[in-house]
Order: structure tokens, then sequence, then C-alpha cells
């Protein structure tokens, strides 16, 4: 899982064998289908274009307001991830 589109563009432009494992973390949370095991939803997500609206709040040179929305939207997409692999664990 990836922070930024770019970063998925990058390890499937450069690393084939991580081609249909590189997915845009909040891609994932919102585009993986939520009725097959955490293995099927990342090969499902990682068939998508990368979708910039997706990246994480890149804090490099902002002020601390910036680096607590970052630390925020990670927190909350952390929390969405736990969820979905806990439910894949139960299943």
């Amino acid at each position: 899982m990836t922070a930024e589109a770019n970063h998925v563009n990058f390890v499937r432009a450069n690393f084939d064998d991580g081609a249909d494992k590189t997915v845009l973390l909040g891609q994932f949370l919102l585009e993986a289908p939520l009725d097959v095991a955490v293995d099927e939803q990342v090969r499902t997500v990682a068939q998508l274009v990368p979708d910039e609206d997706f990246d994480v709040i890149d804090p490099a040179g902002g002020n601390q307001d910036v680096y607590d929305a970052c630390a925020t939207q990670l927190w909350a997409m952390a929390m969405v991830f736990l969820t979905l692999v806990e439910s894949d664990e139960v299943a």
C-alpha cells in the first residue's frame, strides 16, 4: 500500500513482481470489494488506475496544522484498514 498515486505508478513501472499487489491505500479503502479476502481485494484494486484524489496529504514543508491533518488522515485510514483486516480474519 502506498500513500500517493505516483508511488503506485513508480512501483508498477519499476518492479514487475510488485505490480499486481501495489495499491493506493485511500483507493483501496474505498474501492476494494468487501465480500472477498484481503489478498483478492488488493488484486482487484491493483487493476485500477491510481487516482490522485485518494492521495494522503503530503505535509512536507507545511506548518504544524498540515502535519496534524496528515496524521489525522493516516489514523482514520489505519482504523478502516484494521476493521477490514479483522473482518477478513473472522470470515
